[in-house]
């Protein structure tokens, strides 16, 4: 049984409020989330960053977050590596197909938008396109929406459980808003690039924000799901 809806309106306004109660520490996670991310994936320090991010999100939304938040994610460094690399594994599984995809999409593209509709290369051109389409859409339902919360579940409260069960728990929490979470994962993602526009400055603000709002998304649906599985024993 899914979870109730949830106003992603209302979680937007949420980050705002985050950001706006500590914006110093909200611009220090937009310079993690933004610069010291994308550059340490080559020495392996993009799990336990992502980490940082994710717990400083949710620290910012519960008001209590603090410089030191930005390294917070190497006190679980072994969770968020097992995290990080299963979910890369599962942005894998349906990368290979779509690479294949890819492959005769440009190997026989030309030939195939030819004057010669039939011709033979139409066919692996068509399958190229079909393979491509059918691996994003598997990834984005099955792994983006799906597995949406995981870094948020370690981030929040993981110390004693299993990686396995931090991705099971994030299955259960989206479920019956996959679509709409798929959703306002692409308006957020949105939202916060378009912070660029005012000479790259603006994403400053704008990364919080969107962040902070989806961390409060997670925490909307998991107080949902947790009252709903309490009402399920009694």
């Amino acid at each position: 049984m899914g979870t109730d809806k949830y106003s992603l309106k209302s979680c937007l306004v949420k980050g705002w409020n985050a950001f706006k109660s500590n914006p110093t520490v909200s611009v220090l996670g937009s310079f993690l989330l933004i610069i010291i991310i994308p550059i340490s994936f080559p020495i392996f320090l993009q799990a336990p960053f992502i980490g940082s991010g994710t717990t400083l999100a949710l620290n910012l939304v519960n008001r209590n977050a603090a410089v030191p938040d930005v390294f917070s994610g190497f006190r679980k460094f072994s969770l968020f590596m097992g995290v990080f690399w299963l979910h890369m594994l599962g942005i894998g599984v349906f990368a290979i197909p779509g690479g294949i995809g890819g492959y005769l999409i440009l190997e026989w593209g030309s030939d195939a938008l030819k004057v010669n509709p039939l011709a033979e290369n139409v066919i692996p051109f068509v399958i190229g396109i079909v393979v491509v389409i059918i691996s994003v859409i598997m990834w984005l339902i099955l792994v983006v929406s799906k597995w949406l919360f995981v870094f948020f579940i370690v981030a929040d409260d993981w110390n004693d459980k299993s990686i396995l069960a931090a991705f099971k728990k994030s299955s259960t929490i989206t479920k019956g808003n996959r679509v709409k979470l798929l959703l306002s994962f692409l308006l957020l993602w949105l939202f916060a690039i378009s912070g660029a526009i005012i000479f790259f400055v603006g994403i400053l603000v704008t990364t919080p924000i969107a962040v902070c709002a989806m961390a409060s998304i997670y925490q909307e649906l998991k107080t949902r799901q947790e009252a709903s599985s309490r009402l399920g024993c009694t």
